[in-house]
């Protein structure tokens, strides 16, 4: 196998508080070879791999995605969210209050997506599927602050 095969694709955005990782899908012989977070193609059904467990999660969320909603249009003080897109399509607009710096990261299944505390961001879905969020802080409706960054 080449060694892209078992790399993540990291793409920065904001100055790295929003991240897309592109997580390589790998047969289940090369699977040993590559660190989590991956993907394995098992006969039965692919397996994604989320966390190295070097991070304890406290929230972990199952999402269905409808299309032509918008989830979100707010920020949190102090979760760093994740979302993982298993099935789909979807764009994650983040805006970073302090600079107005924007950027709409498109989302394709597979992506797992990293938010840093304090960027606004919003999930415009594009084609109805399923997602994964989660984050090693605990869900606190206290810290989920509303702020537009798209229209509904």
């Amino acid at each position: 196998m080449t060694p892209e095969l078992h790399s993540q694709e990291t793409v920065p955005f904001l100055g790295g508080t929003v991240q897309r990782i592109r997580l390589p899908a790998l047969p289940p012989s090369e699977s040993s070879k590559a660190s989590a977070p991956k993907r394995i193609a098992l006969a039965t059904g692919e397996l994604s791999q989320l966390s190295t467990g070097d991070i304890d999660y406290r929230y972990i969320a199952c999402l269905e995605l409808r299309e032509g909603t918008v989830r979100g249009n707010h920020r949190h003080e102090r979760k760093q969210e994740s979302l993982y897109l298993l099935s789909g399509s979807a764009s994650v607009h983040a805006l970073d209050p302090a600079t107005s710096e924007r950027v709409e990261v498109t989302l394709q299944p597979g992506d797992l997506i990293r938010i840093a505390p304090g960027i606004a961001h919003a999930l415009v879905v594009h084609a109805s599927g399923m997602a994964v969020e989660f984050a090693p802080e605990s869900f606190d409706p206290a810290d989920t602050k509303p702020f537009p960054v798209v229209s509904p």
